[in-house]
């Protein structure tokens, strides 16, 4: 058996074998040596395919098996770049012009895999997934136009296009959007649904008008995303405990707090996951509903139809709710129901955008909520950061300075990691993200220091006092036993300095 997730794949043995071959057998050409081509492969091969393969490679075939999912994904990467640029030397030979909207409805139906158009989308998007992208940037410049994906966080170039081809790509992702293929001189949203290796994926669809053309960014959804375990996020232990806790109570609110990008939705849903049961009436109002959870009722923001936060959540408090997840705070009305929702007898889990769990207390102050109401609703604050993780085949350890080690608090003779970059991380270093994240529980004695008005140092200072890991701890630890770098560190510690 070869884990195709832990080793680095030859391109060139891949390309050996054709991409329909990979697919219709479950199998692809992972390395070369001497004479010889390794396969990995789902099932065994028949002498027939054995026999094809050697004569296409001229080597002598070597079989492994492999994970079915593992392979097809390992495939579609791989060739999802060849695809793409092939669709592109295509698109530059066979389209002068922009493609109307009635080329592109007779192409879908006659010839939809075969137009380089659609060939080159499709690969593009097909390429995002394979690498976790979040979103997937189409930004028009001077002379040409740049394709980047953001991963882990980190907006990185996946290949250049030319401005006449971009015209027909563009006028494919708004056909596939259903949105106004004509309309460029205003922003426009839309919503794509695609399956690919047997699962489904959401995107979002924004346009830009810019000078240079229209600038389109698509957010990825993935659904499985939403059923990850708390542990799976990663929260330790204690924090996976003291969330569950919160959880049980009958009424009250749980804040997640964090910057936009820092994973607070994905926690809301893993915590409603966690709490999901035929006994309980949970309902939910977001912009948008990013994962879809069966049992639980979902309604998204529409400010087309007047249905706001504040709008859609009064109604929700009619539908006899156990458990109401409201997607973000936004507003001082939003959060005077929401409180009181959170006292009458509705467990109320929300998000805020404040720096750390302390800041949270005095955002909901500054809104106009009484100091005696957030004492009384407030049971628990888990604010959180995400930090790229170092590639596990390319760490490399090394001796940190004597500046690394007195920031750290490291000991004589301590080492620390790095990700060197290779393939697997597409050279960055870094590969997947993880939670870091810090706790605080409103007892007795913070309500009454909420009631009496004290400042945010003040605050600070007694939920230090309580023992509670602050994110900076919690991020130092993840540093020296290898899981992310230094350099994660301080881009964690610097954001919450200032």
């Amino acid at each position: 058996m070869i884990d195709l997730d832990s080793i680095l794949i030859d391109r060139d043995a891949v390309c050996m074998i054709p991409e329909d071959m990979c697919l219709g057998n479950c199998l692809i050409a992972f390395g070369l040596e001497d004479g010889v081509i390794h396969i990995a492969s789902k099932n065994p091969l028949g002498s027939d395919l054995t026999d094809e393969i050697r004569l296409m490679s001229g080597r002598q075939v070597i079989r492994h098996a492999g994970k079915g999912d593992q392979i097809l994904s390992s495939v579609y990467r791989i060739f999802s770049r060849e695809n793409a640029e092939a669709a592109l030397v295509s698109l530059k030979k066979e389209y002068d012009e922009a493609v109307s909207r009635d080329t592109l409805i007779r192409e879908r139906g006659s010839q939809e895999e075969d137009s380089p158009v659609i060939s080159l989308t499709k690969s593009i998007m097909i390429r995002a997934i394979c690498m976790e992208a979040s979103d997937i940037h189409l930004e028009p410049c001077e002379d040409h136009v740049k394709v980047r994906f953001r991963i882990d966080g980190v907006l990185c170039e996946y290949m250049r296009m030319p401005k006449n081809a971009y015209s027909k790509v563009c006028s494919r992702i708004k056909v596939m959007a259903e949105i106004d293929i004509t309309e460029k001189r205003v922003p426009q949203d839309g919503r794509i649904n695609m399956s690919y290796n047997g699962t489904g994926y959401d995107f979002r669809l924004s346009t830009m008008p810019t000078v240079h053309g229209e600038k389109i960014v698509i957010r990825i959804l993935y659904r499985n995303k939403g059923r990850r375990s708390l542990e799976e996020l990663g929260f330790g232990t204690e924090g996976a405990s003291f969330i569950r806790e919160m959880l049980k109570h009958q009424y009250g609110i749980v804040l997640v707090t964090g910057p936009t990008g820092s994973g607070k939705s994905t926690t809301l849903y893993s915590m409603l996951s966690s709490i999901n049961s035929q006994e309980k009436n949970i309902l939910t109002i977001e912009d948008p509903v990013e994962f879809s959870i069966e049992g639980i009722n979902q309604v998204g923001v529409c400010s087309k139809t007047g249905l706001t936060f504040a709008s859609g959540l009064r109604s929700l408090l009619r539908q006899d709710p156990d458990v109401i997840m409201i997607g973000e705070i936004r507003d001082e009305e939003t959060a005077r129901i929401a409180i009181r929702a959170a006292i009458t007898g509705h467990l109320v889990l929300t998000t805020l955008h404040t720096n750390d769990s302390s800041s949270s207390i005095l955002r909901l102050l500054d809104m106009g909520v009484p100091a005696y109401l957030v004492s009384e609703a407030v049971i628990g604050i888990v604010a959180q950061r995400l930090v790229r993780k170092i590639c596990t085949c390319c760490r490399e350890e090394y001796t940190p300075s004597e500046e690394e080690s007195e920031l750290l608090g490291l000991k004589e003779g301590d080492k620390l990691f790095r990700g060197a970059g290779c393939q697997k991380c597409n050279w960055t270093g870094y590969s997947g993200r993880t939670v870091v994240y810090e706790y605080n529980r409103m007892d007795s004695r913070k309500k009454a220091a909420i009631r009496g008005g004290l400042d945010l140092e003040e605050m600070r200072g007694d939920e230090f006092e309580c023992g509670v890991k602050r994110l900076e701890e919690s991020c130092r630890e993840l540093v020296k036993n290898g899981t992310t770098s230094l350099g994660e560190f301080r881009r964690i510690t610097m954001n919450l300095h200032m």
